[in-house]
């Protein structure tokens, strides 16, 4: 790209990419769009959540990235918490991820004042990378994974929740 204001600029994308942005003045970088449906989870080492289960194996998980800074986010967490007792009994292992940094003292004292009843833990390292890699597309963003840890649904609403646990047995 030349930076110059009549300078050309080149923009690499693919066919099935949507909603491409061309920011002036940064390179452009082909972002393919990751889907982890039929993929084995993503480790879990890299969202440091301190109060893991001991043995998540051959346990189905839900792992729920949100922002606690965005009222969606936070309705889908309190939601999700009045749920806790059923998914558990339903053998889902619920995980939160706070999505992007923030104070910790913060976070934790929303996750204690809500009664939040399941692990959360925040996104510690290289947001985009993480979010990226777990194929996150918006907030909050649900990822439901089978007892052998590969993702069966993502990106669904808590009203299709039922559904999606059903479809995975």
């Amino acid at each position: 790209c030349d930076s110059s204001p009549r300078g050309a600029g080149l923009l690499y994308a693919q066919g099935a990419d949507r909603d491409v942005k061309i920011i002036l003045g940064q390179k452009g970088v082909h972002r393919p769009e990751v889907s982890l449906v039929g993929k084995l989870l993503p480790e879990l080492k890299e969202l440091r959540i301190d109060a893991l289960p001991g043995d998540l194996t051959g346990k189905r998980m839900l792992v729920c990235f949100w922002d606690m800074q965005q009222r969606p986010s936070r309705r889908c967490m309190i939601q999700l918490a009045k749920q806790a007792e059923q998914l558990k009994n339903k053998g889902i292992t619920v995980i939160a991820v706070q999505a992007s940094k923030m104070d910790q003292a913060a976070l934790n004292q929303w996750v204690e004042k809500y009664n939040i009843p399941f692990p959360a833990g925040m996104v510690q390292d290289d947001e985009k990378k993480t979010r990226s890699n777990w194929g996150v597309k918006s907030l909050p963003w649900l990822v439901l994974a089978d007892h052998e840890h590969i993702v069966r649904a993502e990106g669904f609403g808590l009203t299709e929740l039922d559904d999606k646990i059903k479809a995975a047995n």
